[in-house]
């Protein structure tokens, strides 16, 4: 390395694009200068020009399917990105020179052309696009303001899978959390741009599942949502809980609700009282007590659930609207007296049992008992003159398999062992 001597940048402008492996030099020796003396090589190449010519020399290899190209071709691309990153390292002015020439054209047809045939090369896109936008706040906003911006973010979404939100084997993952992640306090204003013909689309899924891992992942990330925020999405829930009672409801519209379940979740337990009472003033107790009543008894009855749920929908939902329910009863008499009149108190109690489709749905059925009665003498009342009507259907076979009856008389309830047993 010390005995090469790396053309100048200014020989580079007049190079012809066709010239493969003399860019792909280029790009090697000046990424270790840039980063050896960053300073003065990054106003260096910034002055000369050389950087919105690497850019449009890159567009000119990627105007072809990367599957077509030649390795010598792919190896330039590469090294060329690395060059831009090194570039920009640090230096706010180059990111913004940089940004203009990028944005969007750049960026989208990078992204859309490696997203299945060159991961390496998509996610060295994903560390540039976020390297210049992390910390220029204009840039932040373009992604979610311009229709460029939103082209790019559904192509970065819908690369989070499932799988991915378990096992990040994709090295891109990363980078996307972070570009996401640092959007997400304007979650609210470029969501709904997201759907496809005003149904919820699969990158909106996708970013649902993100903030929800964020937010499970980071509690206090939650007193930085704004109530507005929070009215939004409730809209959002009860627009989707309306399409969900359509027929043929596309499952994205199931999974954003399911989503959205467990984010109110994370939204309630930091003792923000404010926004507890703003969303059960404007339905939100209401929708999940609905949605609490239609799940099964019992495992065994998850066939039945409503809209095909046992197809599409993580486990746990039960847990998560019980969860939602505890939350917002505690130090709350409005929501205490509105899951009474709504009959939710007779659902709750009944979901006092151990169901492995629903791990703590016990603890979290104790503990909205205990908030719902919590100073409420009503429900304490309630509670109080309720009695043993009789033994799901289930329960008894059950047990009858096992050679026992189940009996009851008056507030007790026995089992016995059968006489033929």
């Amino acid at each position: 390395l010390g005995i090469m001597q790396p053309q100048e940048p200014s020989a580079l402008i007049a190079r012809d694009l066709g010239d493969i492996d003399g860019w792909s030099l280029f790009f090697r020796d000046w990424t270790r200068l840039c980063a050896q003396n960053p300073s003065t090589n990054q106003l260096l190449v910034r002055e000369s020009g050389i950087a919105d010519t690497a850019v449009i020399f890159l567009q000119t290899l990627l105007s072809e399917e990367l599957s077509e190209i030649e390795e010598n071709q792919k190896l330039a691309l590469k090294r060329g990105v690395v060059f831009l990153l090194n570039y920009i390292t640090m230096n706010k002015e180059n990111q913004v020179s940089l940004w203009s020439s990028c944005f969007p054209h750049f960026f989208i047809t990078a992204l859309e052309k490696s997203q299945f045939a060159d991961p390496d090369l998509f996610t060295r896109t994903c560390m540039l696009l976020h390297n210049c936008s992390c910390a220029v706040s204009e840039h932040k906003e373009a992604l979610f303001t311009t229709d460029g911006g939103l082209s790019i973010l559904h192509i970065l979404l819908n690369n989070l899978t499932d799988g991915d939100m378990n096992v990040a084997e994709n090295h891109s993952f990363d980078w996307i959390v972070f570009i996401i992640s640092g959007l997400l306090p304007n979650i609210s204003s470029f969501f709904g741009l997201l759907s496809v013909e005003d149904v919820p689309s699969r990158a909106q899924v996708h970013l649902l599942k993100l903030w929800e891992a964020l937010l499970s992942e980071k509690p206090s990330l939650a007193h930085d949502v704004t109530n507005e925020t929070a009215d939004f999405f409730l809209q959002y829930f009860t627009k989707c809980w309306s399409l969900d009672a359509q027929v043929q409801a596309d499952d994205n519209v199931k999974h954003v609700i399911v989503a959205l379940i467990s984010i109110f979740g994370s939204l309630t337990e930091v003792g923000v009282g404010e926004r507890n009472e703003l969303l059960t003033k404007k339905g939100l107790v209401e929708l999940t007590l609905q949605l609490l009543k239609i799940q099964p008894s019992t495992p065994a009855k998850l066939k039945d659930l409503k809209g095909g749920y046992q197809d599409n929908v993580k486990k746990g939902l039960k847990s998560q609207l019980m969860r939602l329910i505890a939350n917002l009863s505690l130090h709350s008499p409005a929501c205490q007296d509105l899951v009474r009149t709504e009959g939710g108190l007779v659902t709750i109690l009944n979901s006092l049992v151990i169901d492995k489709e629903n791990p703590w749905l016990r603890e979290w059925s104790i503990l909205a008992i205990r908030n719902l009665t919590e100073g409420n003498e009503e429900n304490q009342k309630f509670i109080a003159s309720l009695s043993p009507e009789d033994v799901p259907t289930d329960v008894k076979e059950e047990l009858n398999g096992l050679g026992a009856n189940i009996e009851i008389s008056g507030d007790s309830v026995q089992i016995k062992k059968r006489s033929d047993k």
